[in-house]
Order: structure tokens, then sequence, then C-alpha cells
């Protein structure tokens, strides 16, 4: 259980990095603070989809006091499953992270950069390729939160 909190508390720490990024990492001029770059601004969104680790984390705590409470699980049983627990929310996180940023969906979507359509979308004729950044967010993020 010890290690769980430990992953969460990396997770959380990576997500904090983000979110104090604030502004700062969006292109320059798109926002009040705004002096980042499209790096800046794909880096802080790779940091805010880590922070789906941290419910998912949550959900680990919850199905441990499940199998410990209700279905006397010993530490040993426990000990078989953790390291698949770990496996799944660190490839969940990274590899969610890791696509949105190869589809060029971790864009500026206000204060902060996220799952967002590129600046392209939002002219008055965007190319078909654009709306699939909300598909993906739900998928990554919303339906697993």
């Amino acid at each position: 259980m010890q290690r769980a909190l430990v992953g969460m508390s990396c997770v959380d720490i990576l997500s904090s990095i983000g979110w104090f990024l604030s502004s700062w990492a969006a292109p320059k001029g798109s926002f009040v603070f705004a002096v980042g770059n499209d790096a800046n601004c794909s880096f802080q969104g790779l940091l805010l989809q880590i922070a789906i680790g941290t419910p998912l984390y949550n959900a680990a705590l919850i199905w441990y006091y499940l199998l410990v409470i209700k279905y006397n699980w010993t530490n040993d049983d426990l000990l078989k499953i953790e390291p698949w627990i770990h496996g799944f929310i660190w490839i969940w996180c990274i590899g969610t992270s890791e696509t949105l940023l190869s589809l060029d969906l971790l864009n500026f979507v206000g204060p902060v950069c996220w799952v967002g359509d590129p600046p392209e979308c939002w002219d008055e004729n965007p190319p078909d390729s654009c709306g699939e950044a909300k598909l993906y967010a739900t998928a990554m993020f919303c339906i697993p939160l």
C-alpha cells in the first residue's frame, strides 16, 4: 500500500508542475502572462494528462481495501497483483500522454495547455481533422476519471 501512495505522490508532483506553469507555458501572446511556445505548451499538456493517475491510484486504494477487508486477502496475495496495478496506471498515464502528443492534440485551451484542437481549427474553414480533441479527452481522461 505504501508503494501506491508513493506512486500517487509521483503523479501529483508531475501534475503540480504542470499546473504551476499556468499560462506561462502557453504560446506567447495567446493569454495573459503567456511566454511559452508550442514545445512548452505540449510539455505542460503532457504533465496535465499524467494527472489522470491520481484518480486511478485512488481506485487502486479502494480496490486494496475491498480485497483486504471484505475478501481477507493477505499481504502475499496483494504483492502478486501490485506490479500489475502500478504498470497499468503508469502505462495509461504515459501512453495517453504520448498518444496525444503524437497526434498534435496537446494545445492551448484557455489558461493552460491540454487536450485541444490545434489553432488552425479555430479558423472559419477548419480542416476535416478538427474536433478529434473532445473525443480523445473524453476517452483518455473523462471516462477513466
